[in-house]
């Protein structure tokens, strides 16, 4: 769903599941989800906002309503 809203504007979206999520050891990230009754999911979503632009960072969780 990210990956169809964002896609159009340029934004480059990479979606990991489980068993990458396991390879990394993201347990923390890994405890979180099991309150959902959603599929564990951690999103990369990258904007280029030109070289010299800091990055910004956010951190969240998505719940679909």
């Amino acid at each position: 769903m990210a990956e169809k809203l964002l896609k159009p504007s340029g934004v480059e979206v990479n979606a990991y599941g489980i068993n990458w999520i396991k390879e990394q050891k993201m347990g923390a990230f890994l405890s979180v989800t099991k309150g959902s009754t959603e599929p564990a999911v951690f999103l990369e979503i990258k904007y280029k906002r030109g070289e010299k632009a800091n990055p910004i960072v956010l951190v969240g969780q998505f719940q679909d309503i």
